[in-house]
């Protein structure tokens, strides 16, 4: 049961995470307070819409997207550490209370423990049931 509770609110933090950054881009894009490049601004559009459709879809304990999140985190994980690398950069970030570095730590931080229990043996079995 723990480990249920476990899933469901990884889930809901990729729909929270979806959900706030599509809102926050449209409002953005809306009322012109966007600075984000075009390119810049799909790309983390696309991002938010796979994060709440895989958290929309762990949901229904499908091993495929369990599959899929592990795969998404590990993906997020790479563009961090290149970002900390400064091979890549996105400018024109929608959220400044929160310093870049810190959020892309957070958001390894995160991820690496998403990855972490979705492939662990116990989560495995829920979505084999």
């Amino acid at each position: 049961m723990k480990n249920r509770s476990i899933i469901t609110a990884i889930a809901s933090i990729e729909i929270l995470i979806g959900l706030v950054t599509i809102s926050g881009l449209s409002a953005s894009a809306i009322f012109s307070f966007s600075k984000k490049s075009p390119a810049v601004f799909i790309y983390v559009i696309g991002s938010a819409v796979i994060s709440a459709s895989l958290g929309i879809g762990l949901l229904s304990f499908k091993d495929m997207f369990r599959k899929l999140l592990i795969f998404f985190s590990g993906y997020v994980i790479l563009i961090k550490i290149m970002v900390f690398l400064g091979i890549l950069e996105f400018t024109g970030e929608l959220v400044t209370v929160i310093s870049g570095p810190a959020k892309n730590a957070i958001s390894i931080i995160y991820h690496a423990a998403v990855i972490a229990i979705l492939h662990h043996s116990t989560t495995k079995a829920l979505f084999k049931q």
